[in-house]
């Protein structure tokens, strides 16, 4: 093998040497600093890209704080309208009820009786009723930590 010929050693090592210097300077002078402008570049890059993305994530968490509020009124309002209907439908059948009453008080006693029997069973079914509209508000209430006057 004449790689490991001891006579030509001397002129291996100068021209592995010669080699060595032309690849390093063609590399240090011709592709290290375009690699270095494209690292400079792309850490230029990425910080604007970082605080735009603060910038937005701020804007977000504000937005977000407006729009909680918004739903807790909203929500405060629909409690609200809510315990008004169910006040409305409660003071209608409390007038009915009298209503019916005064039907019976005017019939003769069997019709009474029978008819007080019937009306106790309405009644107490739109009391039934009252409870299921007013389970959903009085959770919404009591979900929310804010009792309504």
């Amino acid at each position: 093998m004449p790689q490991l010929d001891t006579s030509t050693f001397a002129s291996q090592i100068f021209w592995i040497t010669v080699g060595f210097w032309l690849v390093y300077l063609v590399v240090s002078k011709a592709f290290a600093p375009r690699i270095e402008k494209i690292l400079q570049d792309r850490d230029v890059l990425v910080g604007s890209m970082q605080q735009t993305a603060r910038q937005w994530k701020n804007e977000a968490i504000k937005i977000a704080e407006g729009v909680s509020v918004d739903l807790e009124n909203a929500q405060m309002d629909v409690i609200s309208t809510e315990a008004i209907q169910m006040e409305s439908f409660r003071k209608q059948s409390l007038r009915e009820k009298d209503a019916l009453y005064d039907l019976f008080s005017r019939r003769s006693k069997e019709e009474s009786e029978e008819l007080i029997k019937s009306a106790q069973k309405a009644f107490s079914e739109m009391l039934d009723r009252i409870e299921v509209v007013a389970e959903p508000a009085r959770e919404k209430v009591v979900g929310t930590g804010r009792e309504k006057s």
